[in-house]
């Protein structure tokens, strides 16, 4: 897939983060106004039931009692928040009116306190006099009051003079002195009783006790009982009206909140990402009432819940919260993971130390990857509107942070990526970012002093502006009017190509195939993404057929890179030196370990070396020989016959001399070793199966480890065919699962127990049975399959150590791990950190050996990709230590956790005083580093006694275990068990 494929995929990507983001608001704003819709309906329903009501009481025989109530009703029907008390007032009015009372009013009293709030009250100005209407009615008494409290709803008591004189002395609902009313009869009503704010309302009325008194009690009882549904029913509207604008301002609140935090949250850098957050989750924290809220995130590899965010109100915020907790340490974290959605704990009396919590679990590709977690005191459960708000702001948390890993992963493509990569602004065209590539082909180390610059800083204008030991070999790249020098041409973003001039490494100019396309991302400024693809020697040799047509047949037959003959201008030659002089010898020369040059240097770097080498091939044949380049690193050198072996292996001998020389390329140094295979011809019709012959010969001096010369002879035909038969069998293997591990224990010298294993890859073949690794590990590596067998071996041994009897002692279980490996890198890393999640095995228990000669050839890259392992928290382990390159820098860049002293220093541990004096400093020398130490191949208890005097800890071989399946290893560790558990019976 290429760069722009990936960055229009990053750019939909962000697109559908954005549309997901707005989806989310859109559907809480539906399902928010859906709960409002309903609210509607209830106001609705409530004003039906009161118009009902006021039917009811229409069919009340007291026409003038059905009238006022009926008033009563249409006013409280019609009364909104700011007239509630004004018709409270106008009901009580009415109560006086029709019944004939002195007075009315209407009280809340607190259940608990007996505290007592008048709502309203009327008094009739015609009955009484005006020093009356002065006097304030009140209602005292806690007995009284304890009553009235404890009365069920919608009771009508009735008071006669005597029991208000004496439960109500301060009752002053008239006043004797000031006019002549007396034994007056108190109405009381008990009304609506508030479960929530523990408040019972009466509604109370006072009146003469005169002739006609018990028709009057009939008025007084009907309007009371009237006016007490109409109140209930009223005061229930206003509370769902005043709910229903409440509701309908909060989700104003927390849509316009949510829609400027996603704006902001969606605009936002990976580095500001942490504040702004926690500013969201504190407005988020005030819209629901939460003393705090933490974003938790999941370390599947640890198993650990890690807190990312925290947000405490002031009135906790000295409250320590704990960072780091293990899987299965926190029952609410670990049901809310294992429930993938939100869970509520609702404690009767919250405290702080047991709060009403509620937890949003996200999850991406349907593994939950964090939790976010809101507390408060309040005993009410969390309601569906503070779900809601916390399940947006959960929902807005995963799209971000799936943004911002899709921008880690775009950005690491670009700066991974072969093609050279540049991104300019549409205004100015100035450069805002490139990649490592670009740099290479500009010949910098760093962007500091380009960013901001024209693209003329980079090109050439003319070839007066190439330094004059370059003008004319690259004077026809500005011959032809087709190749620009200026940008204008390349930054038209219709998709097509420009050729440019840039200043390369060194001031050489270097011609690169251009393409501008416009990019215009989610949440920043439109830019051009540049890709500048050096083309210089495929331009230069379509300058050449242009040029000439005549020097095709040269083109045809040379390599464009050194100049020298192709595969096809040496059969040629071959062709022209069997008519003129018969046959000759035929050397096929192939660079060693050169992949490691181009993976690690560049590939500029690496063809350097290789035009370097063929000057050298060129300078040390004789007149009449001819040199080649087949393909990638490999060259050929015919020698004109007749030649003899001795004069053939002295010239290859001279070459392969000089090749090795120190190639110094800026900061890098390179000693090119060669291997190569020697073969003769007689005639033109042998030459292909002398190129075979020699290419045999030459993979033969691969395998006995490279820089040598071998000479063809028939038994390798026999080996070449037994080799081309064995990558047939690999390859069926892989695919039939023919790989198994053995295991060899490792022991403790101090008390003879197994502390771990060696994973050791074994073949069963259909054919030959079980083979060990020495018969086909290194044939495989050159073929390209050790990095699959690498993994097979990896995930088999995983999967049967996780099951072993190991229980908590400590124990370590080796696998080795291939140089191909190593250098895929990154790919390694998720290949072991796949298999640990797939079989669960702890990664704490894993060690993974590398060798030394795995090592070399790119240091900075093993380095690197061993440090990423460690991240995984495995344990890193330096094979055959002592028989490579190691040395003090090697241990301090490389931070292994253990050295493997390599068999061949235990051979002669009992004979030679040196291998005992090598293996003691490595010994000091581990202990002195703080690393493990393990001894390899221990065959003689001789051997193991030594080891023990030496200060050595662990060993491993022949005289303790040979290696052996799962299944029997497995009774051995279930054997050790018993026998550690029986000592302490």
């Amino acid at each position: 897939m290429s760069s722009i494929e990936r960055l229009e995929k990053r750019i939909l990507r962000e697109k559908t983060a954005r549309l997901e983001a707005e989806k989310i608001a859109d559907a809480g704003l539906r399902e928010l106004n859906l709960e409002r819709e309903s609210l509607a309906q209830t106001v609705e329903f409530q004003a039906s039931e009161l118009r009902h009501h006021i039917k009811l009481i229409e069919e009340s025989r007291v026409r003038a009692t059905h009238s006022a109530l009926w008033e009563i009703g249409d006013r409280f029907n019609s009364a909104g928040f700011d007239d509630v008390v004004g018709s409270i007032r106008a009901s009580l009015e009415g109560i006086v009116k029709i019944s004939g009372a002195l007075s009315a009013g209407v009280w809340e009293i607190e259940q608990e306190s007996f505290e007592i709030n008048n709502i309203a009250r009327f008094v009739d100005p015609e009955s009484t006099t005006e020093a009356l209407q002065r006097v304030k009615i009140d209602i005292v008494g806690q007995n009284f009051m304890s009553d009235l409290s404890g009365a069920d709803e919608g009771t009508f008591l009735v008071y006669t003079p005597s029991a208000v004189e004496e439960v109500l002395p301060q009752l002053h609902l008239w006043n004797p002195g000031l006019d002549e009313i007396s034994e007056p009869t108190l109405r009381l009503g008990v009304g609506v009783v508030r479960d929530l704010k523990g408040k019972t309302t009466i509604i109370a009325a006072s009146f003469r006790s005169e002739v006609g008194a018990s028709e009057r009690d009939k008025l007084v009882s009907t309007m009371i009982r009237g006016v007490m549904g109409l109140l209930r029913q009223f005061l229930s509207r206003i509370d769902l009206q005043n709910e229903l604008l409440l509701f309908n301002r909060k989700q104003s609140e927390v849509h316009s909140s949510f829609m400027k935090a996603a704006g902001k949250l969606m605009m936002v850098e990976d580095h500001d990402l942490d504040r702004l957050v926690t500013e969201i989750m504190q407005e988020t924290a005030f819209l629901v009432g939460a003393l705090g809220i933490t974003d938790w995130k999941f370390d599947y590899e640890s198993e650990r819940y890690e807190l990312s965010r925290l947000w405490l109100h002031p009135s906790v915020a000295h409250r320590s919260v704990v960072e780091s907790a293990a899987f299965g340490s926190r029952a609410f974290l670990d049901a809310t993971r294992e429930a993938g959605g939100t869970l509520q704990i609702n404690p009767e009396t919250p405290t702080l130390a047991e709060p009403n919590r509620i937890s949003v679990v996200r999850s991406r590709a349907g593994v939950p990857t964090g939790i976010l977690m809101a507390a408060k005191l309040d005993p009410n459960p969390w309601n569906e509107l503070e779900i809601e708000i916390l399940e947006r702001l959960s929902a807005l948390l995963l799209a971000v942070e799936t943004r911002l890993s899709s921008d880690t992963r775009a950005n690491a493509a670009i700066d991974n990526s072969p093609m050279p990569i540049a991104l300019r602004s549409l205004n100015g065209k100035l450069l805002l970012d490139c990649n490592e590539a670009f740099l290479k082909m500009v010949g910098r180390t760093s962007a500091k002093g380009l960013l901001g610059t024209p693209p003329e800083t980079l090109l050439f204008q003319s070839i007066e502006d190439v330094d004059p030991k370059y003008r004319v070999s690259s004077k026809w790249m500005f011959d032809n009017d087709g190749y620009h020098t200026s940008f204008s041409g390349a930054s038209n973003t219709s998709g097509g190509t420009t050729d440019l001039v840039y200043r390369g490494p060194q001031g050489r100019p270097i011609l690169a195939e251009t393409r501008c396309v416009e990019v215009t991302p989610s949440y920043d400024k439109p830019f051009l993404l540049v890709h500048a693809d050096d083309v210089t020697e495929k331009r230069q040799a379509e300058h050449r057929l242009r040029s000439n047509i005549d020097d095709l047949a040269f083109i045809n037959a040379h390599d464009d890179l050194t100049g020298l003959f192709n595969r096809r201008g040496i059969l040629q030659t071959i062709s022209e030196m069997d008519s003129e002089s018969g046959g000759g010898a035929l050397a096929i020369i192939d660079l060693d370990r050169f992949k490691n040059v181009n993976d690690s240097l560049g590939h500029e770097t690496g063809n350097i070396i290789l035009e370097r080498v063929a000057e050298v091939l060129q300078r040390n044949v004789r007149d009449g020989d001819a040199v080649g380049r087949l393909y990638g690193d490999e060259f050929v050198v015919v020698l004109r016959g007749p030649v003899s072996e001795v004069v053939a292996r002295a010239i290859v001998q001279k070459i392969m001399d000089q090749a090795g020389a120190l190639v110094a390329i800026d900061s890098h140094r390179y000693y090119p070793s060669l291997s190569v295979g020697i073969a003769y011809w007689n005639s033109f019709r042998e030459s292909g199966e002398a190129f075979r012959q020699a290419d045999a010969a030459m993979y033969a001096a691969k395998r006995d480890g490279g820089n040598r010369l071998v000479l063809y002879d028939d038994s390798m035909k026999l080996a070449e065919a037994s080799k081309q038969q064995l990558e047939v069998d690999l390859r069926q293997a892989i695919e039939r699962d023919e790989f198994c591990v053995h295991y060899q224990p490792v022991f403790s010298m101090e008390n003879s127990t197994i502390v771990g294993v060696e994973a050791l890859v074994r073949w069963q073949h259909p054919e030959r049975g079980l083979l060990v690794a020495g018969s086909f590990i290194e044939d495989a590596e050159q073929m390209g399959f050790a990095s699959e067998i690498g993994l097979i071996v990896l995930r088999i041994a995983c999967t049967e150590a996780r099951t072993w009897p190991i229980g908590t002692a400590p124990f370590t279980l080796n696998v080795n791990i291939a140089a191909s490996q190593i250098a895929n890198g990154p790919a390694l890393t998720d290949h072991v950190s796949n298999v640990l999640m797939e079989t669960g095995f702890d990664a704490g228990r894993l060690c993974l050996e590398v060798t030394e000669s795995s090592l070399i050839g790119d240091l900075s890259k093993a380095e690197q990709t061993l440090a990423e392992l460690s991240r995984l928290g495995l344990q890193l382990a330096l094979d055959d230590f002592g028989t490579g390159y190691s040395g003090l820098t090697y241990l301090k860049r490389l931070k292994v956790d253990t050295l493997k002293i390599d068999k061949s220093f235990v051979n002669d541990l009992t004979t030679d005083e040196d291998s005992v004096k090598f293996v003691q400093s490595i010994i000091n020398l581990a202990d002195m580093l703080d690393l493990g130490l393990v001894v390899e191949g221990v065959e003689t208890e001789a051997q193991a006694e030594m080891l023990r005097s030496l200060g050595c800890d662990r060993a491993q071989g022949w005289h303790f275990h040979k290696a052996m399946p799962a299944e029997a290893l497995e009774r051995l560790l279930a054997g050790q068990a018993d026998s550690v558990t029986n000592s302490f019976v």
